[in-house]
C-alpha cells in the first residue's frame, strides 16, 4: 500500500513538474503589447524565457514584475492558459513631450520625466519641446515637460511646441490657434483647466495670445 501511495505521488509529481502535459509550449504564448514606446524584443524574450517550463511552476506575477521593469513599460498581465499556454498583456507610458536632439531624432519623454527611448522621427499629435541645450538647463527643460503632462488631450493635440527659456517662461505654441504665456509649472492643473476652456470658447477665436500664468485673471489679446 505504501509503495503504491509513494507511486501514485511520484507519477503526479511528474505530470505536474516535468510531463510534456503541462509544459508551456512556446507556440501557446500570446503577447500583447498596446503600444510601441518600450523595448518589445526585451519583453518578448523575458516571456520566451519561460518556454518549455511547467506552467505550475511559473510564478505569473514574478514575471509581471519582471516584465514591468523593463523600460517604458507601464503595466503587465500575465495569465495562464491551462494546459500549456500563456496571455500576457503590456501597456506601455505614452509620450507626453518630445526633445528634438542635438544629433537627430527625438527623444520621447513620459509623464514622469523618463526616457521612453529615440525615434527619428516625432510621434503626431506629441508636443515638442524647445528650450536651451546643457545639463545646466534641466531644470527649464523638465518645467516644460511638467506643463506638457498637464495638458489635457484635447490641447496636447493642438499643441505643436512648447517653448522655455527659463522654468517660468514656458510658452505653448498652438496650431491654429494663440500663443499661450504660461508662465511656470506651479499651478499646472488649474492652467490646463482655464486653458482649454478659453480654447473652447468663442471668446479666444480672434485672439492671438493668451495669458494664464496667472490662472485666476487670465488675459487675452487679440
Amino acid at each position: 500500500m505504501v509503495s503504491a501511495a509513494l507511486a501514485f505521488a511520484g507519477l503526479a509529481a511528474w505530470i505536474v513538474l516535468a510531463s510534456p502535459l503541462l509544459r508551456l509550449d512556446s507556440s501557446r504564448i500570446e503577447i500583447d503589447i498596446d503600444g510601441t514606446t518600450t523595448d518589445e524584443v526585451a519583453v518578448r524574450d523575458a516571456v520566451m524565457a519561460q518556454a518549455g517550463r511547467s506552467l505550475v511552476l511559473i510564478d505569473a506575477d514574478d514575471l509581471a514584475n519582471d516584465i514591468q521593469a523593463i523600460a517604458g513599460v507601464a503595466e503587465a498581465t500575465v495569465t495562464k492558459e491551462w494546459p500549456r499556454g500563456l496571455r500576457v498583456s503590456v501597456a506601455v507610458h505614452q509620450p507626453v513631450a518630445v526633445v528634438p536632439l542635438p544629433d537627430g531624432g527625438f527623444a520621447l519623454v513620459a509623464a514622469d520625466g523618463s526616457s521612453l527611448g529615440v525615434q527619428l522621427l516625432p510621434p503626431a499629435g506629441v508636443p515638442q519641446v524647445i528650450g536651451p541645450v546643457g545639463d545646466e538647463h534641466a531644470r527649464t527643460v523638465n518645467a516644460a515637460v511638467e506643463v506638457a503632462a498637464s495638458l489635457p488631450a484635447e490641447v496636447a493635440t493642438r499643441t505643436v511646441e512648447v517653448r522655455a527659456e527659463t522654468p517660468d517662461t514656458v510658452v505653448l505654441v498652438i496650431e491654429d490657434g494663440p500663443l499661450v504665456m504660461w508662465g511656470s509649472a506651479e499651478d499646472s492643473a488649474l492652467k490646463a483647466e482655464v486653458v482649454s476652456t478659453l480654447l473652447a470658447a468663442d471668446v479666444a477665436a480672434g485672439a492671438t495670445y493668451i495669458d494664464v500664468s496667472a490662472p485666476t485673471v487670465p488675459v487675452l489679446k487679440d
